[in-house]
């Protein structure tokens, strides 16, 4: 992971879920000359307890990683 955000790039995606990462993939293969920056919420997972070991991460839920326990919705 770069030290700095850059502050400029060709494509911009936001949201690092299963489609976000998709079309970052996508992009990259189609375009490796390009530069793209990733946008997820939430704080660095790297060496968070429940991401250094694959079963453990059934254990994120409500937890500090889960971004969606802290969301509302508004019915409509």
């Amino acid at each position: 992971m770069p030290s700095e955000i850059p502050t400029t790039a060709d494509y911009i995606i936001v949201g690092g879920g299963l489609a976000g990462c998709a079309v970052a993939s996508r992009l990259h293969k189609g375009n490796p000359g390009k530069s793209m920056i990733l946008i997820e919420a939430g704080a660095d997972p790297s060496g968070h307890p429940l991401t250094t070991e694959p079963l453990h991460s059934f254990a994120a839920h409500y937890s500090d990683l889960d971004l969606y326990s802290y969301c509302s919705y508004s019915g409509r």
